[in-house]
């Protein structure tokens, strides 16, 4: 098997392009992982960002509340945005990473962990930035509620273009930049470290493809990896989305800048005010990235990528 489930040159081939084949597992593992996990994604930003409806109220509590206030619905809201997001996110994720470690290190050095990371923080960072301000739209559709309505917060059903309209008409075109400096801070070392310890773990504890156990350990060892990751960079998320959302919405002060908004949030609720929505956010993400790394391997091994 090849190393971490990435698929090497056929003899004979001369490429340092990955197969195209990794955008199509990529956005379909994307696609599936983030809609079956987008309650609890969403029920994370509102935690984070301190919404008025959740505050006070447990994980069950703040589920119950969605869905009284807005069905069904609500739990899917943002969730369209979230797949157009997603699906590119995952599919140039798979494949600027894999792109990275052909081009820049000789194939019989990428054992080396250091590698791996530093290959999964590039890949990160051209990612994060091609794909951003759906990601800006996504969280700006997201803390949308029923109650919670301000003069440029008003929709309870908003649409992509809607939302893109307002951030633009609000604060130009570079409005849906917002927060990415510190977006980076937290994507290149949280992409790193998932795409690194996954490729790693596989390495050394994937059974043969033919194994029963396949599908069963890429999704162990994905969910491992993405709690690693967001387990170590989670206080840069929530400093990301408060950020992004600073003069959209009363509930977040219009900080100065990344230090300001670090200052201002530990004056308010100390260390914890980092960590709001964390559990959450693990209800989310083991089982997103366990979706993401075992449907984008069992693809693969579908197109006999491995």
């Amino acid at each position: 098997m090849s190393e971490g489930g990435l698929a090497p040159n056929p003899p004979g081939r001369r490429s340092f392009l990955p197969d195209w084949k990794n955008f199509v597992t990529g956005a379909t593992s994307g696609a599936v992982s983030r809609t079956l996990t987008n309650p609890l994604e969403r029920l994370k930003i509102l935690r984070q960002l301190g919404i008025s409806d959740y505050k006070g109220k447990g994980l069950f509590k703040s589920l119950g509340w969605m869905w009284t206030s807005e069905g069904f619905y609500g739990f899917f809201k943002g969730n369209g945005i979230n797949v157009v997001r997603i699906a590119p996110f995952v599919a140039f994720q798979f494949y600027f990473y894999e792109l990275f470690k052909r081009v820049f290190f000789p194939q019989e050095e990428t054992n080396v962990y250091a590698i791996k990371f530093v290959c999964g923080g590039l890949s990160g960072i051209v990612t994060s930035t091609l794909t951003y301000p759906l990601d800006f739209l996504r969280t700006f559709m997201a803390i949308q509620t029923s109650v919670h309505k301000t003069e440029k917060v008003v929709e309870a059903k908003p649409s992509m273009v809607k939302s893109f309209v307002k951030v633009v008409r609000s604060d130009g075109f570079f409005g849906l930049y917002k927060g990415w400096l510190m977006s980076m801070c937290g994507i290149a070392p949280y992409l790193a470290i998932k795409l690194s310890c996954f490729d790693w773990l596989a390495t050394r504890y994937m059974p043969n493809k033919k194994s029963k156990l396949f599908d069963v350990a890429n999704l162990s060892i994905g969910g491992l990896a993405g709690s690693i990751a967001a387990t170590i960079t989670y206080p840069t998320d929530v400093i990301r989305r408060k950020m992004q959302l600073r003069g959209l919405d009363p509930s977040v002060p219009n900080y100065k800048g990344i230090v300001d908004c670090i200052i201002k949030m530990y004056q308010a609720e100390g260390m914890k005010s980092y960590y709001n929505g964390l559990i959450a956010n693990y209800l989310k993400v083991i089982p997103s990235s366990a979706l993401m790394f075992g449907v984008n391997e069992r693809m693969k091994k579908w197109f006999r990528m491995l």
